[in-house]
């Protein structure tokens, strides 16, 4: 702070993001600080649409797939195109500061958020955060913030089984694109763990496609009948 001439007397609070070591730093600083709230949604946000290590581990190897002939990607697919080194970095510094390794979805969502009483809580007037919720109160909004995030992810992550083969599967691209029955027809799109809007690309572009996707899995059903 003296190199960046800062008069820590004037200091009245420090914003931070959830890390132990800027935490500890503050406290041997004796100031007040809060977490960022900035920071803490975009951790519910990359906690709820990250990818996990094995769907990372598992693109990378097109041997642990079955899917046929490989979709070879056309000019003008839409892609997101990252390291698989840099995919895994990044979702090792969410799960870290989440905690989600260990996070297993044991009760509703609906159950744990009901059982914090704000109205009741002891330091609602106290200010901030640190300040403005109880430590039991506190507690009780992230496990229910990640059971949230757990049961979100694993939508997410049914998105992306769908993205997956079409990749994977030249015939299956190709029936997706001839079911269109349009000029330029649109492809799946793949996200990547180090973009948010490359998640919501995908999911949108699902959510399009969705009654010629319904429409090719009941092609695939009559044939096998």
């Amino acid at each position: 702070m003296e190199k960046w001439g800062l008069d820590s007397l004037r200091l009245t609070k420090i914003i931070r993001d959830n890390g132990a070591n800027i935490v500890k730093a503050c406290n041997d600083l004796e100031v007040d600080h809060f977490g960022c709230v900035a920071h803490s949604l975009h951790l519910v946000v990359s906690g709820a649409l990250s990818k996990s290590w094995e769907e990372v581990e598992a693109a990378q190897t097109d041997e642990q797939m079955s899917f046929g002939v490989l979709a070879e990607p056309d000019e003008t697919d839409e892609q997101w195109v990252e390291d698989p080194e840099a995919e895994l970095e990044a979702i090792g510094e969410l799960e870290d500061e989440l905690g989600l390794i260990s996070l297993e979805v044991t009760s509703s969502v609906e159950s744990v958020a009901e059982s914090v009483d704000l109205e009741t809580d002891d330091c609602m007037d106290e200010g901030l955060l640190d300040g403005c919720l109880s430590a039991s109160a506190a507690v009780g909004l992230m496990d229910a913030m990640k059971k949230a995030m757990s049961e979100t992810r694993k939508h997410v992550a049914s998105f992306r089984k769908i993205v997956t083969f079409f990749n994977k599967s030249a015939k299956g691209k190709a029936k997706l694109k001839e079911l269109q029955k349009v000029p330029l027809p649109l492809t799946v799109i793949a996200d990547v763990a180090t973009r948010w809007n490359s998640t919501h690309q995908m999911i949108e572009r699902l959510l399009f496609l969705r009654p010629i996707l319904q429409e090719f899995t009941n092609v695939g059903w009559k044939r096998r009948v």
